[in-house]
């Protein structure tokens, strides 16, 4: 399952609150968590 978060709303809706109030920051910010989550998993099954 894959959750995107890209609203300060989702975020908060999860219970992640973020510290901005910029969608666009939350937008980047679950960009480079997937990111760094799809590598890890990769260096794993390699």
């Amino acid at each position: 399952m894959v959750l995107s978060l890209f609203t300060v709303q989702a975020w908060q809706d999860a219970g992640l609150g973020l510290s901005t109030a910029s969608n666009e920051a939350c937008k980047l910010f679950d960009a480079a968590l997937s990111q760094v989550l799809e590598t890890g998993v990769l260096y794993r099954i390699l």
